[in-house]
C-alpha cells in the first residue's frame, strides 16, 4: 500500500522554488567545476550538477531545504563516488571488445596499417618489417601476426594462446606502437 503525497501549500512551493533557484544560480559554477575537475567530462558534469539539483528538488519542506546549503556538496560527493563506482561496475559488466580499427589485416579492411601490410610493394621495406617482427618478443609477435596475418579477433587469440583479452589488447598496443615507429622510421 502506497502512502499518500503530500502536496504543499500553493505559497510554500513558492518559496521552496525561490530557494532552489538561488541556490542554482549560487552553487552552478562551483558544482560544474567540482565534477569537470573529477570527470574532465563536460557532459558528465552537466548531468551530475542536474542530479544534485533533482535531489534537492525533492525536499518538500522550505525550511528544510533553505539549510541543505551545507549538505550541497556532500550530495555532490556521494552522486560522484556513485558514478565510478557504477562505471567500473559498467565496464566489468559491458565488457566491449577493443577495436583498434586495424583488427584484421584485409585489402577491404580499415586501412591504416593492415592496408600499409597488405599492400607491400617494396622488398626492401617488406624485410625491414620482417626483420621488426623478428624483434618483437615472442607474445608479442605471436599475437600480432595471429591478429594481422591470420585474421583472428582478440578473443580468438585469447583463447588460441591461453591468455586474458586484457594482455590479448596490451601485445597489441605494444606491437602497433613499435610497427608504426618502425615504418615512420623506414619511411
Amino acid at each position: 500500500m502506497s502512502r499518500p503525497q503530500h502536496t504543499p501549500p500553493p505559497e510554500a512551493e513558492e518559496v521552496r522554488t525561490s530557494i532552489l533557484t538561488q541556490l542554482v544560480a549560487k552553487y552552478h559554477r562551483a558544482l560544474m567545476r567540482y565534477f569537470w575537475a573529477s570527470t574532465r567530462d563536460h557532459g558528465a558534469a552537466e548531468d551530475l550538477t542536474q542530479e544534485v539539483y533533482y535531489r534537492l528538488s525533492r525536499f518538500q519542506d522550505p525550511a528544510a531545504l533553505a539549510q541543505t546549503e551545507g549538505y550541497l556538496f556532500k550530495i555532490a560527493s556521494n552522486l560522484l563516488k556513485n558514478k565510478w563506482r557504477d562505471d567500473g561496475v559498467r565496464r566489468r559488466v559491458l565488457h566491449v571488445e577493443y577495436d583498434d580499427g586495424l583488427e584484421r589485416a584485409t585489402p577491404q579492411g580499415y586501412g591504416g596499417l593492415g592496408a600499409v601490410v597488405q599492400n607491400i610493394d617494396d622488398r626492401d621495406q617488406c624485410r625491414y618489417l620482417l626483420k621488426v617482427l623478428n624483434g618483437f618478443p615472442p607474445k608479442t609477435r605471436d599475437v600480432f601476426l595471429l591478429a594481422r596475418f591470420e585474421g583472428m579477433s582478440y578473443h580468438e587469440i585469447s583463447q588460441h594462446c591461453g591468455m586474458s583479452t586484457h594482455m590479448v589488447k596490451k601485445h597489441m598496443m605494444k606491437a602497433i606502437a613499435q610497427v608504426k615507429v618502425a615504418m615512420e622510421c623506414y619511411g
